[in-house]
């Protein structure tokens, strides 16, 4: 969806916990901190509910989709 918004390909890849560790504490980050981040997130990957979450139907009124969230700040994510 993103891709397509702001025309140009979009590509997600999953890192390793590792990999995810060593960018997070490159920031700062407690390393304790974010080792359980990074299985949160894997843990979320693996089960699917993350993208589950996006294919539900907007039920809630007046709350905006996805697609009109990234339609609305389309320019953040083209660069300059």
């Amino acid at each position: 969806m993103l891709s397509e918004v702001v025309g140009r390909e979009i590509v997600h890849r999953r890192i390793t916990i590792e990999e995810g560790t060593e960018l997070w504490t490159s920031f700062g980050l407690d390393k304790g901190y974010v080792i359980e981040l990074m299985k949160f997130e894997q843990s979320v990957g693996i089960t699917g509910s993350e993208e589950a979450a996006l294919k539900k139907p907007n039920v809630i009124k007046g709350k905006r989709t996805l697609r009109e969230y990234i339609v609305n700040n389309r320019a953040r994510w083209i660069p300059q």
